[in-house]
């Protein structure tokens, strides 16, 4: 895949599917499969949608290199289980998951479309405050 080097350090690639990946700091509560969002300087979190504050979903984790380090893969497709073709998911109000029910405190945010029933499509939108 074609690197480009960050400013701050950081990596992302591309593949020739259009998926787009980076590598990120995380605790190591954070697994693959799960939805992160921006918690820190070049540092992702289990997405949190109950507090609409300033951090941002930015995609799924596909691999994790080191107990504090995580791959995030921004846009494309991830390989989930129990996926419903053709529902779309949001970002669930349990951490770091989703749901085909959006949130009904904090805000609402579609993160993707089920492929199939193992593969969504990532595609992360921006967030409704619903308070």
């Amino acid at each position: 895949m074609p690197k480009v080097e960050g400013s701050s350090g950081g990596t992302v690639t591309a593949d020739l599917m259009g998926s787009i990946e980076g590598l990120w700091g995380c605790p190591a509560s954070v697994s693959v499969g799960d939805l992160v969002q921006i918690s820190g300087e070049q540092f992702v979190e289990k997405s949190n949608v109950s507090s609409p504050g300033e951090e941002h979903i930015i995609g799924f984790v596909t691999r994790k290199p080191t107990g504090s380090s995580c791959v995030v893969r921004y846009s494309g497709e991830v390989t989930l289980n129990g996926l419903s073709s053709g529902e779309d998911y949001f970002a669930s109000e349990a951490l770091g998951q989703i749901s085909t029910v959006p949130s009904s405190t904090g805000y609402i945010q579609q993160v993707g479309r089920a492929k199939s029933d193992t593969v969504l499509v990532v595609s992360i939108h921006k967030r409704v405050i619903i308070t």
